[in-house]
């Protein structure tokens, strides 16, 4: 089971081996097809308020049942993946994880595996991922809320306590936890980490195939900062968004690294939470591999508190000529 977490090159992972799926299936690895949708939010709509979208007639725990049943006892591995199974609750709700565990008694081995990534890189995705349909929080409440409760949008962000909820259903040498950080790093990055788990050995035209999926890049966080900034407490609009981008290309560059926060407030991140992921190993030992999480932003990285007036300047001059 891929269980997340969200913005770890998850969908990317879910296109790649649904796209490929009767290839993995020579190879012995199942990945089930699930509605219209790449992953398998579908599963967990008894447990999780998700969008009608994800809804099927052979989804929810019912249908989760079927398949674990129906595999059982057959020579395949099977390869489950939705970020919503580590949901940590809100009014969204999550997974019961002793009634997920209970699904597959009898199965050889179960496995559980979460990409972790460092706590500001993930508070900035989900921001970005927030801003693309509502309202997202001001940085400094976002930090703020992110110490004072260790979540974001029912996300966890204090890894402890994620790692306590998988707990509540299975047992620590059945957890596998991995940087994100570093295995992005690799040649093959998140999928070809995955294939390795898994044990799948694939000729190299069909492992080229499936590492070769990436996930969708965000925009730059500055620049949506910005345009958030200007719209004050409303939508910006595309014009705005647009003149904010580009505003950040000619200013900084397009490949430029920008950081939603603020130094101090990733300084006080980094306090609260490199003690919290330094610890993970001494309770799940399967942590492959491991930095730990906490990984600081680059030397080059352009900080909330560096943008100055000529960034400004330049979207002032945009949305003018717009």
């Amino acid at each position: 089971m891929h269980v997340g977490t969200h913005k770890t090159g998850t969908t990317a992972l879910q296109n790649a081996f649904d796209d490929n799926r009767a290839m993995l299936a020579r190879h012995g690895v199942i990945y089930p097809r699930l509605g219209r949708h790449s992953g398998h939010h579908g599963f967990l709509t008894d447990w999780i308020a998700l969008p009608a979208a994800y809804h099927s007639p052979a989804g929810g725990i019912a249908g989760l049942q079927a398949l674990a049943d129906d595999l059982r006892d057959t020579d395949v591995t099977l390869v489950l993946s939705s970020e919503e199974f580590s949901r940590g609750g809100g009014p969204g709700g999550k997974v019961d994880m002793a009634q997920l565990r209970a699904i597959f008694v009898g199965w050889e081995t179960v496995q559980v595996l979460c990409l972790l990534r460092s706590q500001w890189q993930f508070l900035q995705s989900v921001y970005l991922e927030i801003g693309r349909s509502r309202l997202p929080p001001p940085p400094p409440a976002l930090v703020e809320n992110a110490v004072a409760t260790g979540m974001i949008d029912g996300l966890w962000c204090d890894y402890d306590r994620l790692r306590d909820h998988l707990l509540t259903g299975f047992h620590p040498d059945q957890l596998r936890l991995m940087s994100f950080d570093s295995v992005a790093a690799q040649p093959d990055g998140v999928l070809g980490a995955v294939l390795d788990l898994l044990g799948v050995t694939l000729p190299t035209d069909d492992r080229a195939r499936i590492v070769a999926h990436r996930a969708n890049r965000s925009p730059a966080p500055l620049s949506t900062w910005a345009s958030f900034a200007i719209s004050d407490g409303h939508m910006p609009s595309t014009t705005l968004r647009a003149a904010a981008q580009t505003a950040w290309d000619l200013e900084y560059g397009r490949d430029r690294r920008g950081c939603l926060f603020t130094r101090a407030e990733i300084d006080r991140l980094r306090r609260h939470f490199r003690p919290v992921d330094s610890s993970l190993p001494q309770i799940v030992p399967q942590i492959m591999p491991w930095t730990p999480a906490w990984c600081a932003p680059g030397a080059d990285t352009i900080f909330r508190d560096d943008l100055h007036p000529a960034f400004w300047i330049r979207l002032a001059r945009r949305l003018y000529l717009s």
